[in-house]
């Protein structure tokens, strides 16, 4: 390893970057910073003085127009360039989701030796879950993430263009499992097209889904995934959502109406608590929660009693029956 300061134009960038796209806004700031600090951190090039690491600070050194820089030379191999580039671009979270994803099938190839191979009795990677283990002690990355990014691999040309965009939020894909499966080919399109449609929205917009599908409304689920709800609030989406596909409140026209949508809620809350029992709950919360319960007790005995006048704010457990 050696260090030297060289001429900025003599280096070169790496074709082989695991980071594809990138979004250089932040560039100018970090211009400004070297022109503060200069280069604190030195630019890792090999002996032919093509970046390893450090690419974004070389380009922000050029804006802030060092002639100069400090490198640090390395000897090093093709495999171990590529692990030292997607761990120090993962950590700065500089990639774009699918760089990431194709990065970390990369790597796993890289280290994962035929034994190891030979041992599972598996062929191939695709977008499976192989790997993962090793990924984790190489990068520090937790292993749900890893899957989850790996599993961006399958999805299809059209959502592979959209998570080429650096930031773009990979949970949103996850929320469309929550919208019935007839209609997730088309909610994926909309995140595809609609780059800033918030997860909340998507959130509601499975939930809307589901709605459509109980009471047999296709053409309204059509409709309402030909609506562009970017640049909305997921309060203002949810209001154009339930303009289409009316909410459970605004459908109660009879006794039938009203039991139904109880139980749906009922049944909800029992799920809900079931996925986050009580004694998960901090002493904090816990009695909160154990409050607003006896509250709805207490509502549901005065409700049959003709006298169901309890406050929302005494449902929240704000009141405490004080």
């Amino acid at each position: 390893m050696e260090y030297k300061t060289i001429p900025i134009d003599k280096i070169k960038t790496d074709s082989n970057n695991p980071r594809q796209s990138s979004k250089e806004e932040n560039l100018k700031e970090m211009a400004q910073s070297i022109l503060t600090a200069g280069v604190i951190n030195p630019i890792e090039v090999d002996k032919n003085l093509v970046i390893i690491t450090g690419e974004r600070r070389w380009k922000a050194a050029k804006i802030a127009g060092l002639k100069m820089v400090p490198v640090r030379i390395i000897d090093i191999s093709e495999d171990k360039r590529f692990v030292r580039q997607v761990i120090e671009n993962i950590h700065q979270n500089t990639m774009a989701p699918l760089d990431i994803a194709i990065a970390l099938d990369k790597v796993r190839k890289l280290i994962l030796t035929p034994t190891v191979e030979a041992r599972t009795g598996k062929g191939g990677f695709s977008h499976g879950t192989r790997g993962v283990l090793e990924l984790n002690k190489l990068l520090g990355m937790p292993e749900s993430t890893i899957t989850r990014y790996l599993k961006l691999l399958g999805e299809d040309e059209e959502m592979k263009k959209a998570l080429r965009t650096p930031g773009f939020q990979v949970t949103k894909i996850e929320v469309v499992k929550e919208a019935p499966k007839k209609y997730q080919s088309k909610l994926k399109h909309l995140i595809a097209v609609q780059e800033d449609v918030t997860r909340d929205t998507i959130r509601h917009l499975a939930k809307v889904l589901r709605r459509a599908e109980r009471y047999g409304e296709d053409y309204e689920a059509e409709k309402l995934l030909r609506q562009n709800f970017e640049g909305l609030s997921s309060v203002d989406a949810l209001n154009r959502m339930n303009r289409i596909i009316p909410d459970e409140e605004s459908r109660i026209k009879e006794p039938n109406d009203a039991v139904r949508l109880v139980s749906e809620k009922i049944i909800e809350l029992m799920g809900l608590l079931s996925r986050h029992p009580l004694a998960n709950f901090g002493n904090f919360h816990r009695p909160l929660i154990t409050n607003d319960l006896n509250n709805l007790g207490t509502f549901l005995q005065n409700y049959f009693k003709g006298s169901g006048q309890l406050t929302e704010t005494r449902l929240l457990g704000k009141d405490n029956g004080k």
